[in-house]
């Protein structure tokens, strides 16, 4: 708007304010749940209750994504190991009777049952000297990403980065 110099602008202001939807006043109550209980919080109570929760989500997703991964990297590890002794682990599956007694006599050799069930579900075709680079390859990249989520669960500072650029990119 444009007025003259004279005019009064506060009065112009007030009746704007009056007569438009420039200014409208909402009530409400502003209840959240903070550690399982309702309660009624201000705006920094809010904002902080929601960050408490962005950090939970943070960390159990975090220990969620570290237990498969170690998982993972303990069937790789028995694969690997597998490689290194296929005629022996080849002829402890022939002398077998079925699934469950070529299970039992890899554990013998010294693998354990997840590592022995990684064994049998693997296809012969797997083990070529290109899949055990990828096997490698892929046993440092989840060496990489434990490491990463232990940081995150073991430092708050590093799980604050996280939320702050969950945050950012939520922007």
């Amino acid at each position: 708007l444009e007025v003259s110099k004279t005019a009064d602008t506060d009065g112009i202001l007030s009746f704007f304010l009056k007569k438009t939807d420039l200014q409208i006043n909402y009530h409400f109550n502003m209840v959240t749940i903070a550690n399982n209980t309702p309660k009624l919080m201000g705006l920094k109570g809010i904002l902080l209750a929601f960050l408490e929760h962005r950090r939970s989500v943070i960390r159990r997703r975090s220990q969620y994504d570290l237990d498969r991964a170690q998982a993972r990297l303990h069937e790789l590890e028995g694969l690997i190991k597998a490689v290194d002794i296929l005629d022996e682990v080849l002829a402890t599956i022939r002398a077998s009777k079925d699934r469950g007694d070529a299970r039992a006599n890899l554990v013998t050799l010294g693998f354990t049952e997840l590592q022995a069930d990684a064994i049998l579900d693997l296809r012969l075709v797997r083990l070529t000297g290109l899949e055990l680079k990828l096997l490698k390859a892929e046993t440092r990249e989840l060496k990489k990403l434990v490491k990463e989520l232990k940081a995150i669960l073991a430092d708050p500072a590093v799980c604050d980065a996280v939320l702050g650029k969950e945050l950012w990119e939520l922007r």
